[in-house]
């Protein structure tokens, strides 16, 4: 499983880069139905094998390989000179003025968001020995990361274009990442109206055992959600070339999440790792907000009635989950 989980991890972010070179070539609409398809494919194998039975370790084994569906996909869209310089390092010199410090700074970025976020909670709950917490977390943070497909599918086609018009001018940056907030709040929306299909997915694909799952996985889809709808604020952070703000505001919130996670953990258990979670997201995204309005010289009221729409829908799904 290991040399499977290997192989695939590395094939995927290779294959990866055929995404990145769509919406480099200005193909974002094909770029986003491939995330789009591609997402909601992973999704239902997963839930499929477990519904069919499968352990965990095999839901798991399955998980990486089935990643490399998008990547081929996208693979297959390039044309003959682009999948060479997919292949060939040396096409990729010489590197633009700049370009070391912001791909070690995007780099960063990747790292903190992905190894911290989430997965200090895990580490705190295991040195604790709360096995049946961290397999309940574990449950729950998977659901959440499904609730956010729609707008995280957007987030790659957006990079190119939040490039593009920040370059232009702040004016124009400002009023496509509205735009950009008000598509993926009414997206966050319609998502937070599903909350009480919770209830009804965690028992059938895991067993009545994780029935306990159900209330944390409501929890952090709110969280995840949230972040996501929000999500379009980092990326034009970052197609501004400030990246060691994104950086800053990174390492901040993981640094929130740890230091939360040990103090809550030992007293609260599984709710402890919940508020660590939730406490790291929102100070992450009210830092990004504040960046981004000066970035853009965006106005901090579109965010707000950005949040409208998903401040509905999650309400429309609290009472349904009731």
């Amino acid at each position: 499983l290991v040399i499977v989980a290997g192989a695939s991890t590395l094939a995927t972010h290779i294959l990866g880069t055929s995404s990145v070179i769509l919406t480099g070539a200005n193909r974002n609409a094909r770029a986003a139905q491939i995330g789009i398809v591609t997402s909601v494919f992973q999704a239902g194998a997963l839930i499929g094998a477990s519904l069919a039975g499968g352990s965990a370790v095999e839901v798991w084994a399955l998980s990486t390989p089935v990643g490399l569906v998008g990547g081929i996909l996208c693979y297959r869209e390039l044309t003959p000179e682009e999948r060479r310089a997919l292949v060939d390092f040396r096409r990729a010199r010489p590197w633009p003025t700049g370009f070391r410090r912001y791909s070690v700074n995007v780099g960063l970025i990747s790292f903190a968001a992905t190894v911290v976020f989430g997965r200090s909670e895990l580490l705190v709950l295991g040195a604790h020995h709360m096995a049946h917490a961290a397999g309940l977390f574990v449950v729950a943070t998977g659901i959440a990361g499904l609730a956010s497909v729609p707008m995280d599918s957007l987030m790659g086609p957006l990079h190119p274009a939040a490039a593009f018009y920040t370059g232009e001018s702040r004016e124009r940056a400002a009023e496509v990442l509205a735009r950009s907030l008000r598509v993926t709040g009414v997206l966050g929306g319609f998502s937070a109206t599903a909350l009480p299909l919770i209830g009804i997915v965690v028992p059938l694909a895991y067993g009545s055992s994780y029935h306990e799952a159900i209330r944390a996985a409501e929890i952090l889809t709110c969280v995840s959600i949230f972040q996501s709808v929000l999500s379009p604020l980092s990326s034009f952070i970052v197609a501004a070339g400030r990246t060691g703000y994104e950086l800053s505001l990174t390492v901040g919130g993981a640094l929130i999440d740890v230091v939360v996670a040990v103090a809550l953990v030992p007293v609260w258990g599984l709710e402890g790792a919940l508020v660590a979670g939730a406490s790291a997201q929102f100070a992450y995204v009210a830092g990004s907000a504040v960046v981004a309005a000066r970035v853009t010289a965006l106005d901090v009221r579109v965010i707000a009635s950005s949040i409208a729409p998903l401040a509905l829908g999650m309400t429309c799904g609290a009472l349904g989950s009731l």
